[in-house]
């Protein structure tokens, strides 16, 4: 995602708008992706890239601290308060949440939603949800459909071919060409799965010309 948003700077109304990517895995409060969604700001200008690359090691350190200061309630409550003044800053901005169903199952996806309207209706951000709606368990599908409409314009269903998913995957490599048949036999249309397939393979393949060099 950064390297298209990186082609040209995105403006709206003649303010530059930054963006931040963040993975919902394993993700289980609100605090944290708050938090994560400050670190992950980028912007397409050099200049203030290189301002937010500097700030964005503030949290990461602060969240070591917090860890430490947290146990002294006192100390904590500031520790919390910092945090907020961080999210504080996230405004005119593409928010893009990915992994969403695979975030810690305590973590309430209408949580997620609301903070999505907030960046929307109170921080002029536009917000993308990145998921595999049918990974989602029943309690979750419900929830997605209830509030989607209130909070979301459109969708877009992503579903390539097997063929397709092979060509992303395996590129033009003729030594994927074997296992690239076998994937397009069985069919696997699921790029996670292939590109983890195609690391094996590249693995067993540098294994294979070592014992052959010996």
């Amino acid at each position: 995602m950064d390297s298209v948003v990186n082609e040209k700077t995105l403006t709206e109304n003649g303010i530059e708008l930054r963006f931040s990517k963040v993975s919902l895995f394993g993700v289980g409060d609100l605090d944290t992706l708050k938090l994560n969604i400050f670190e992950e700001l980028r912007s397409p200008s050099k200049q203030a890239t290189s301002k937010f690359k500097r700030m964005g090691k503030m949290p990461s350190k602060w969240r070591r601290l917090s860890k430490f200061t947290k146990s002294f309630p006192l100390v904590g409550k500031h520790a919390d308060t910092l945090a907020h003044m961080y999210f504080s800053d996230v405004r005119n901005a593409i928010v893009c949440f990915d992994d969403i169903e695979r975030r810690n199952p305590e973590f309430s996806l209408r949580m997620i939603f609301g903070l999505a309207l907030f960046l929307r209706d109170n921080r002029n951000c536009r917000v993308l949800f990145l998921l595999n709606k049918d990974d989602l368990v029943e309690d979750d599908q419900q929830e997605f459909d209830r509030y989607f409409e209130k909070t979301f314009d459109g969708k877009i269903t992503l579903n390539p071919s097997a063929i397709e998913c092979c060509d992303i995957a395996f590129g033009e490599d003729k030594k994927y060409s074997s296992i690239k048949s076998y994937a397009l036999k069985l069919p696997i249309s699921n790029i996670r799965i292939l590109k983890k397939t195609v690391r094996l393979f590249d693995e067993v393949f540098e294994l294979s010309k070592n014992l052959h060099s010996s």
